[in-house]
């Protein structure tokens, strides 16, 4: 897996597969010309190193699952929850302005975030902020427990 130290902006991202072959995400989409869009980032904190994993997910029509292909980013940080949520958010926010220069923005069902809304736990107290800067660009949020493609696609390749 081919990790960075620094952050790139989406248009450099290296796509791959779900398995991890390498893929451009433009040819993903052209193969995958219907059904809805669904994006998400998860993160996981190893060390001194975090590690982002943004996945585009196509939901096939008439199928109970979908396709996707997924970036992932290693970089050498400490970020407290908050800055790491906000940092999700923004990948995903990003992967849908890259999106957006493909494929009409009503494609992009969703933008799936790991934060929950019971604010009882610790993401809790940022849902409305991360919801918010989701919303502010014209995406459709989703959080915990419907985050299906955070909370489980990303988070299973972080």
């Amino acid at each position: 897996m081919n990790y960075e130290k620094s952050y790139k902006p989406s248009l450099e991202w290296e796509w791959v597969s779900y398995s991890g072959d390498p893929i451009k995400a433009k040819d993903f989409i052209d193969k995958y010309k219907v059904g809805e869009i669904y994006v998400g980032t998860d993160s996981q904190v190893y060390g001194v190193h975090i590690v982002f994993t943004t996945v585009i997910v196509i939901h096939l029509e008439g199928n109970k699952g979908g396709i996707c292909i997924r970036h992932t980013e290693k970089i050498r940080s400490k970020m407290e929850l908050r800055e790491r949520l906000t940092t999700e958010t923004m990948r995903s926010i990003e992967a849908c302005w890259f999106l957006s220069e493909l494929v009409p923005r009503e494609r992009i069902h969703e933008v799936h975030l790991d934060v929950n809304k019971d604010k009882r736990y610790n993401s809790g107290k940022y849902h409305d902020e991360l919801v918010g800067m989701v919303s502010g660009q014209g995406f459709n949020a989703k959080s915990k427990p419907d985050a299906w493609a955070s909370t489980c696609i990303a988070d299973a390749k972080c």
